[in-house]
């Protein structure tokens, strides 16, 4: 068995161990590591130049493994180790070399008790304090003397949580696609009153933006480094939403969100709507559980609104199953054997640019687990090594690998993964989050959505591209469910493709900020709560998909109504039809100000009606010029007026010098309450009545 996997050019457990050794050595110090490697690097040479005597193992049972691998490779001078470490966990060092360390103190311990002055005694210094953990700068040297001053009151110390920027691809705007001008640009409803905390990361740029204009209120200050991503986001909030006061904050580790989340529960922070393009591995399995998904059902709590970026893993560089190991050989089997057999390889063709491979699997609450993300790149000569997650058993272990390669050269590269301690059933997830990628040559498209876009009450925003918009084509990279547990996410999409003054943004990063902005603008004209908004924000979606909550798009476009934004009407509404106080149909118009203007009647018609609502009825209508009598003016049929003393016969001529009435109106009846001509016409015709009866009587006495 094992001669085969060797045959197909797969590792197997054996090949694995000197990757650590000779290949590393020969490989990782030519992979691009970027700016933290390169301030890490003169520490690192500097330490292990000293080679300290390595302190005694107990501070190591308060450490996680790949924390304590980095600094055994700084104290050994093993460079590729330390390399390949600082690269896959993006670890990063502040200017004189001290690296960033995330320490989760014991139950019950607030950071607050944690001093200055004892971090100092042992060359440490406090980043961030937050609720349950604090960030530190620490000389890697320091961290065994760290751990033991803290002693029983650090549960853990750990290189920090780091969350994924999402960008892509981008060409125009779309604030006008969620908020058409004509429905909110009315009466100041453009967001005023509302703060906005940008929860990003990178924000190079942001102080020019409010220098130009292009970011007109913000509140507080942030560092301009990190990239433009988050400057980015800021815009296109104040594009859809001008008047809202934007709030940036650089959440680079777990502690800074919940230090943030901290201060808007207890009011230090009055802020309504949290927008975050961000993405974070290693918390949970999509099942609503783990730290940061506890985070933002507080901000919920709080009356926040979570908008969040679905993710861009919908386009082929995701693939979902289970642990399968058909041939017992320790490797995952991806897919159905190809021609050359090799079943258990996932390949994927690269352009140069980045290659991010992040791993995580379903063991967030036991940790029995451990996996193993591996990668090659073929050659003419078979598979050749290129990196390898950090190999961990230690405490502590989170069900989570990454590899990280910059600067890649192009070509054909495969993903292995190992597994020890594997149980049936495993579900396992991997995502390349790089560019320059074409797709796995085994991928799925749903149930990509990660944390804290897969959190319940977290308004979860998906993407469609400017340009089509009216279409509603969803972009092929946007992330949607349905999750493991059969949740549908995202619950809206929004414009993605958009510029911006710092260039061209694209991905669900771009949708995100649009659907903040949108609530942003709601919440100005309501006293609603932000989760109330965002609710109806989602009931008023413009539906894409036949049936809805759909698990591409959820409930449609996010599109903002004149009521959603606090306006009556939409400017260009003119002639909407109305009822009248009287109850005719009558039309109205939109101000200018988005007010409904009073309805105006209609013109008077003759048809009974008081159209106008004047008080008269069919006044100005011509009188019939046959003021003579109508056949139902008295119930008397004319042709039978011969009759009329109940049996004698008299011909019409009988009458003497009396007009003999002509047909009109037949079958009418006189109208109560109207002119007065129909009760005339009744008097006139019962006198001539009588009359034609005296007369007929004098005759027959006459002739007895």
């Amino acid at each position: 068995m094992r001669q085969r996997a060797v045959d197909e050019g797969v590792p197997t457990r054996a090949d694995l161990r000197p990757w650590f050794g000779a290949v590393l050595s020969r490989r990782a110090l030519r992979l691009g590591l970027g700016g933290a490697l390169a301030l890490a690097l003169p520490a690192f040479a500097a330490a292990a130049t000293a080679r300290p005597a390595a302190p005694a193992a107990d501070w190591r049972a308060r450490v996680t493994e790949r924390l304590v691998r980095l600094y055994e490779a700084e104290r050994r001078g093993d460079a590729d180790l330390y390399a390949r470490i600082v690269r896959n966990g993006e670890a990063t060092f502040d200017a004189g070399g001290r690296l960033l360390v995330q320490l989760d103190l014991a139950a019950g311990v607030p950071p607050a008790a944690i001093r200055d002055d004892e971090l100092a005694r042992v060359g440490a210094r406090a980043s961030t304090r937050a609720v349950t953990v604090m960030d530190v700068d620490v000389a890697l040297a320091d961290l065994p003397a760290l751990v033991r001053a803290l002693g029983d009151r650090l549960q853990v110390a750990r290189l920090p949580y780091r969350p994924t920027p999402l960008a892509g691809p981008t060409t125009s705007q779309g604030a006008a696609q969620v908020a058409p001008p004509a429905s909110l640009a009315c009466t100041g409803n453009d967001g005023s009153g509302v703060t906005v905390v940008v929860l990003d990361a990178g924000f190079e740029k942001w102080d020019a933006g409010v220098a130009s204009g292009e970011l007109p209120k913000t509140l507080g200050t942030v560092a301009n480094v990190g990239g433009t991503h988050g400057t980015m986001c800021g815009e296109v909030i104040a594009d859809v939403a001008p008047g809202a006061t934007l709030m940036p904050v650089n959440g680079s580790t777990f502690a800074v969100v919940q230090k943030l989340v901290a201060q808007i529960v207890d009011g230090t922070i009055d802020a309504r709507v949290v927008s975050h393009s961000v993405i974070w591995f290693g918390m949970s399995f999509g099942r609503h559980e783990g730290p940061v998904c506890a985070l933002t059902d507080k901000a919920r709590q709080a009356g926040v609104a979570w908008v969040n970026a679905a993710g861009n893993s919908g386009g082929g560089n995701f693939w979902t199953g289970v642990w399968t190991d058909t041939d017992k050989d320790g490797h995952q089997d991806f897919g159905p054997a190809s021609a050359s057999g090799d079943k258990n390889l996932l390949r994927f063709r690269q352009y140069g640019g980045q290659i991010k491979l992040a791993l995580d699997w379903d063991d967030y609450t036991l940790r029995e687990t451990n996996l193993d993300l591996h990668l090659y790149r073929e050659t003419d000569k078979g598979l050749e090594f290129v990196s390898s997650s950090v190999q961990q058993n230690g405490v502590f272990v989170a069900p989570f690998e990454q590899v990280v390669v910059n600067s890649a050269k192009s070509g054909i590269y495969v993903a292995v993964v190992t597994g020890k301690k594997t149980r049936p059933g495993l579900r396992l997830r991997l995502v390349n989050l790089g560019g320059g990628s074409q797709s796995f040559s085994v991928w799925h498209g749903a149930g990509n959505v990660y944390d804290p876009a897969s959190c319940d009450g977290v308004l979860t925003v998906g993407a469609v591209p400017t340009g089509q918009w009216a279409k509603g084509t969803l972009a092929s990279y946007s992330s949607h469910g349905p999750l493991v547990d059969g949740r549908n996410k995202p619950e809206v999409v929004a414009p993605t493709s958009v510029a911006t003054s710092v260039g061209n943004f694209g991905g669900t990063s771009a949708a995100c900020p649009h659907a903040a902005g949108a609530v942003a603008l709601a919440l100005a004209m309501t006293e609603d709560s932000a989760p109330e908004v965002a609710a109806r924000i989602i009931a008023g979606a413009d539906p894409i998909a036949l049936a809805v909550p759909h698990p591409m798009s959820g409930y449609g476009r996010v599109q903002l109504d004149a009521e959603l934004g606090g306006s009556q009407c939409e400017a260009e509404a003119q002639g909407a039809s109305c009822t009248t106080s009287c109850g005719s149909a009558g039309t109205r118009d939109c101000s200018a100000t988005c007010r409904w203007l009073a309805c105006v009647p209609p013109t008077e018609t003759c048809n009974g009606v008081d159209d106008d609502c004047d008080g008269d009825t069919d006044e100005g209508c011509p009188v019939s010029p046959d003021a003579g009598v109508t056949d139902d003016a008295a119930g008397v049929d004319a042709e039978d007026i011969g009759t009329a003393d109940g049996g004698v016969d008299g011909e019409a001529g009988d009458l003497g010098s009396v007009p003999t009435p002509r047909a009109t109106d037949d079958g009418c009846s006189i109208r109560p309450g109207g002119d007065g001509q129909g009760g005339r016409h009744g008097l006139a015709w019962a006198a001539l009545v009588l009359l034609s009866a005296l007369t007929l009587r004098r005759r027959y006495r006459t002739k007895t």
